[in-house]
């Protein structure tokens, strides 16, 4: 007797896109070219298979890439590749995914000063991660509370960043401190506290080092060369920005 599954069936070609993109995932703050290599692999190698693994390994890879244009400062890309991965996964099944897609086109749109899109895609991340554990999903909202705090630094809601940052940084995990620290360093210079934006920056900068976050070092080099010019010690100020310079260089880092 045989019997005749009516489900659609989901294959992949060989090569393990899931493999690739958890991969790829796992090393965006550390190393972006393998990172990015990994995720164009993942969504070339599910293109060519089909059904529902197909789609979702294909999101994945595009919420990678779009990351990555993010932070490089390729912000058409990066809303483009988010736009594109949303069609691959739902909500309902990928609610930790869409709310770090939110967190990526909600900086976006905040750098393009459109706030009340930032606000709306910021909204929504943080809504989807509402009934989520907090180490569940630390790392993207402590992403949602930085960008977040990015927007109440452009409307001038300068009173509630404080707070926002110190609620990034009791979610985040290791790997993201260094970006809650570097943007508590950029708000306290901001603020004409050059004394403990210097104190905030040079953490950041150890806890780079700590966890191998490479992708935050031009933006805490540069941090600390505002900070240290502030303070006319031009000899500091030239060696972090040279040291900013070359980093960002290396990576294409456009921002």
């Amino acid at each position: 007797m045989t019997f005749t599954d009516s489900r659609v069936k989901s294959e992949l070609p060989g090569g393990d896109p899931a493999l690739m993109n958890k991969v790829a995932w796992a090393r965006r703050w550390s190393d972006r070219e393998t990172s990015t290599k990994y995720a164009i692999n993942a969504l070339q190698t599910a293109s060519d298979g089909q059904g529902r693994r197909s789609r979702t390994e294909q999101g994945f890879a595009l919420r990678t890439l779009g990351w990555h244009a993010r932070w490089r400062g390729e912000f058409d890309a990066a809303l483009d590749y988010c736009l594109k991965a949303e069609t691959f996964l739902s909500e309902t099944s990928h609610p930790e995914t869409r709310a770090s897609i939110y967190a990526t086109i909600g900086f976006v749109h905040c750098v393009r000063s459109r706030m009340d899109l930032a606000v709306c895609a910021l909204d929504r991340g943080f809504w989807l991660l509402r009934d989520l554990p907090e180490g569940q999903s630390g790392s993207i909202l402590t992403d949602l509370y930085a960008v977040r705090a990015s927007v109440q630094t452009h409307v001038g809601e300068r009173a509630h960043i404080g707070l926002t940052l110190s609620r990034a940084r009791e979610v985040a995990n290791p790997e993201d401190l260094a970006a809650v620290e570097c943007s508590m360093a950029n708000w306290l210079q901001n603020n004409g506290d050059i004394e403990r934006a210097l104190e905030y920056g040079t953490t950041a900068l150890d806890l780079a080092a700590e966890h191998d976050n490479r992708i935050m070092l031009p933006y805490i080099h540069q941090i600390l060369a505002t900070c240290y010019a502030k303070q006319k010690n031009t000899i500091e100020a030239l060696a972090h920005f040279g040291d900013g310079f070359r980093i960002a260089e290396v990576d294409q880092d456009q921002r």
